[in-house]
């Protein structure tokens, strides 16, 4: 199997030493240089796989895009893998910079695929994904959208408040969860939950460890109109500050789809001449 000089994107297992393609280990051996986010997790795995060490370059967060100039035209004469941590390269990983130059300077870039948390996650979580959204990591403040499967990496530190900002979403929708973490390890989890506040008390009581990829699914509640809105005038303190079109366009958009937002309006104006 012959390599030309260019820029190979290479998929590492994200668990299991053995999830790694024929076509990656043959590419790594044929490389001049590794780019690599820690050198010793690549050291690893060359030594497992009985690949002889190659020079390894650091490429992470911390590169700049003079790291990236210099390495794409290290690519221009030689051949050069570009590997993460685990999983495919790109994927909320750093990478972008990299095909970005080679791309402008006409050099070749080509992708190994394999292993990648998202996907294989995806196989396990029991939950429609023909129309998901890939949100990357998880965010304080982060808005989820309720038309789609939303798949998101979350870290240990921010599950509890990754499903506390979930609840807000259960006045209108049943919420469908699906936790994965340690796919293809020993421990491998891919749990289910019909509702945040079991999610809430599970990781209450099970200290949450290691890097989850969660799928959420909203299901919009069958609802009465008037009710509800009056359970979200409740929430919402700061509303009789705000002009009743934009009241009726938010609420449209977040949380009564199913209602024209002209008809939102129209109720909102008479439930404030009720409440005063």
């Amino acid at each position: 199997m012959e390599f030309k000089n260019a820029l190979y994107i290479v998929s590492t297992p994200i668990g299991n030493i053995l999830d790694i393609t024929i076509h990656a280990l043959e590419c790594l051996k044929s490389a001049d240089f590794i780019l690599c986010e820690d050198t010793r997790k690549t050291g690893f795995l060359l030594k497992q796989h009985n690949i002889p060490e190659k020079k390894l370059l650091i490429y992470n967060e911390h590169s700049n895009d003079a790291d990236a100039v210099r390495f794409i035209e290290l690519a221009k004469e030689h051949i050069v893998a570009m590997v993460s941590d685990a999983g495919t390269p790109l994927i909320c990983d750093p990478g972008y910079s990299l095909v970005h130059y080679a791309k402008h300077n006409k050099v070749g870039v080509f992708i190994l695929p394999g292993s990648c948390a998202l996907i294989a996650s995806a196989t396990l979580c029991g939950i429609n994904i023909n129309n998901m959204l890939f949100l990357g990591f998880f965010q304080k403040g982060m808005k989820f959208q309720t038309e789609f499967t939303n798949a998101l990496y979350v870290a240990p530190h921010d599950i509890i408040v990754f499903l506390k900002a979930l609840c807000n979403y259960e006045i209108f929708f049943n919420i469908n969860l699906s936790i994965a973490r340690e796919v293809t390890k020993l421990f491998q989890e891919a749990l289910f939950f019909s509702d945040t506040s079991s999610a809430i008390h599970f990781f209450n009581e099970n200290p949450p460890m290691g890097e989850f990829t969660i799928f959420v699914k909203f299901c919009q509640k069958k609802v009465d109109i008037d009710v509800e809105l009056k359970l979200l005038l409740k929430e919402l303190h700061e509303w009789q500050s705000l002009p009743l079109k934009s009241l009726a366009k938010f609420i449209h958009n977040y949380c009564l789809k199913f209602y024209s937002q002209k008809e939102i309006y129209n109720k909102l104006t008479l439930l404030k001449k009720e409440i005063g």
